[in-house]
């Protein structure tokens, strides 16, 4: 196990909170095929802090308009519609017939 301090602070992407980091890029079209790459530094600022059931419910209910309270605090002037779109959108990469 990790120490406390490096998994939930120094490494974990919390929200509102710039992380530097190496990425990967990748533009995918919808059978899950890679087109265009990209690999450089980046900074990550993640908006919030999902728990699996907010995602599985986001998932689940993609009709369903999520008010504030169901919901972690979302920063950075986001909505939470955009955060679902983004959770239903990494969802259906996932089901590409090529996607890993």
């Amino acid at each position: 196990m990790l120490p406390q301090m490096l998994c939930e602070e120094l490494c974990s992407l919390n929200p509102d909170v710039d992380r530097l980091t190496f990425s990967v890029v990748w533009k995918i079209n919808d059978q899950g095929e890679i087109f265009d790459e990209w690999f450089g530094r980046t900074i990550i600022r993640s908006c919030c802090k999902l728990s699996y059931e907010h995602a599985q419910d986001f998932i689940v209910h993609p009709e369903k308009d999520f008010v504030s309270s169901e919901l972690p605090k979302i920063f950075n002037g986001k909505k939470s519609d955009e955060v679902k779109e983004a959770v239903l959108r990494l969802n259906k990469v996932s089901f590409a017939s090529d996607a890993f």
